[in-house]
């Protein structure tokens, strides 16, 4: 129940229900992975620069998704592509007429279920077609690849720097008050204190407990690193109210006295 319960807020007010004729079999999962898991978030292509930096570039040029697990040989948890079912199917290889592919599937298990036949050409999904098969039914499927567009970006390609973004204002992400010397200041400050909770969660034994409190501490991290001073004044309720976030924004700025004026200026 509670399972379902949680489910529900995600899926809508019949989440709980869906999940209930998943669960108990009623109904047969057939969908598939649009993305890859990978096994630990370091082995994303932008885990060391993401929410980083005051500009998000993503470096990883044409090898988007799927194609960069691939290319490195990175092991992952799920693959694109990957579901599950109730029921068993088994594929053929793909065999090449003229310019269209084919791929025979048959539902080798007890249960209606659907397959996706899909088509990799030179590491590339060329093609795919989703399929619902009964209980020994079999289906083929045939593809034709459309043509692949021949241009194709360098990864070398050099993107021209942006303009820092001064003045600061309550819009500015906390990261982009390391443009300015009091800014940068500023910005250690706060994140000091998740680095006091990295550090208390280091010291811990290993556990649920220290995992939790690791985890809590990565993602205060990335709360506060991405999000604009306004942002945080208007969630954090009494922690950090609108005037201290203006008076941070006047500081970073340096403007000491007007940032100063800000933080002793009472809130009606």
């Amino acid at each position: 129940t509670a399972f379902c319960c949680h489910f529900r807020s995600a899926l809508g007010q019949n989440g709980g229900t869906a999940v209930y004729d998943l669960l108990f079999g009623k109904k047969n999962p057939s969908g598939k992975l649009a993305e890859t898991w990978p096994m630990r978030y370091e082995d994303v292509p932008t885990a060391k620069t993401f929410s980083k930096e005051i500009n998000e570039i993503y470096r990883e040029g044409c090898e988007v998704g799927y194609r960069y697990y691939q290319k490195h040989r990175i092991p992952v948890r799920c693959p694109f592509g990957y579901g599950l079912s109730y029921t068993t199917f088994e594929k053929t290889e793909w065999t090449k007429s003229g310019e269209s592919y084919s791929q025979t599937i048959t539902n080798t298990g007890s249960r209606y279920g659907g397959e996706v036949a899909q088509l990799f050409i030179d590491g590339e999904l060329r093609g795919f077609q989703k399929v619902y098969l009964q209980p020994g039914e079999s289906v083929t499927v045939t593809l034709t690849p459309q043509p692949e567009d021949p241009a194709c970006y360098s990864d070398e390609l050099v993107i021209p720097p942006a303009k820092p973004r001064m003045p600061i204002t309550t819009e500015s992400r906390l990261t982009d008050l390391k443009q300015t010397f009091w800014g940068r200041r500023i910005f250690s400050a706060i994140l000091s204190v998740v680095k006091k909770l990295e550090k208390d969660a280091r010291n811990l034994p290993d556990g649920v407990e220290k995992e939790n409190n690791l985890k809590e501490a990565f993602f205060l991290r990335r709360v506060l690193e991405s999000n604009s001073l306004r942002t945080m004044s208007m969630t954090s309720r009494n922690v950090l109210p609108y005037n201290r976030a203006q008076g941070i924004a006047e500081l970073a700025n340096g403007h000491l006295i007007k940032g100063l004026l800000r933080f002793m200026k009472r809130i009606k």
